[in-house]
């Protein structure tokens, strides 16, 4: 359940771009909420990750 706050700040591990799966999935049942998203990226510089 997510809480009837005024701005929810979401934050997810960033996918090659874009969110990971979970997070799209939340944010597809969020309906007229203010949310602040925010991502990361820690694949370290990884050959292996952009290869995916």
């Amino acid at each position: 359940t997510v809480p009837s706050s005024e701005l929810l700040y979401i934050g997810f591990w960033t996918d090659k771009g874009n969110a990971d799966n979970e997070t799209l999935t939340l944010l597809s049942t969020l309906k007229n909420r203010r949310i602040f998203l925010f991502g990361t990226a820690g694949f370290g510089g990884s050959d292996a990750y952009f290869q995916k």
